[in-house]
């Protein structure tokens, strides 16, 4: 729970102007920092490849992202890979056409039954209107026997431009 706690204090810093800044400029991160500070205390020893395109990501599209990545991983410690010590998570972006496109893939021996795991709870509810709403894009969750996937579709101006 700690842990928890320090990664959301982790990705507030980021999405806050650090001291003395006052030049209108801070508030922008980059995409690898931000993944890292929220999979930090979540992945342990477990292996996790992160293969993204390290934009910079503005201020207005940072806690957006942050609390999509957090979702992600708190979900993925209790029902997916990062719940196995033989789980796998890999994450991988790319850009075209306007869009940024960033996958989630877990791999994970399934314990529970397809409908249990299947459901729109709170915290996807929470994922797909963050991103519609704030980064002009989609979700999408897609089990499969292995595991699970995720698809955010983002536009790239969304989530690269603004204050």
């Amino acid at each position: 729970m700690r842990g928890r706690f320090v990664t959301l204090a982790a990705a507030h810093s980021l999405t806050a102007p650090a001291m003395g800044e006052v030049d209108g400029s801070s508030g922008s991160k980059s995409l690898m920092a931000l993944l890292e500070a929220v999979l930090q205390p979540f992945t342990g020893l477990l292996p996790v490849v992160v293969k993204v395109e390290d934009i910079l990501v503005s201020s207005s599209a940072v806690t957006p992202l942050a609390l999509i990545f957090y979702e992600l991983c708190t979900n993925s410690v209790k029902y997916g890979a990062l719940s196995q010590e033989e789980g796998r998570l890999a994450i991988s972006s790319e850009c075209s056409g306007g869009r940024m496109i960033i996958r989630w893939q877990e791999s994970f021996e399934k314990t529970q039954p397809a409908s249990d795991s299947q459901g729109s709870g709170f915290g996807t509810t929470l994922c797909e209107s963050t991103v519609k709403d704030q980064l002009d894009g989609s979700f999408v969750r897609t089990f499969t026997p292995g595991g699970m996937r995720i698809t955010l579709d983002l536009s790239y101006e969304s989530i690269t431009s603004g204050s």
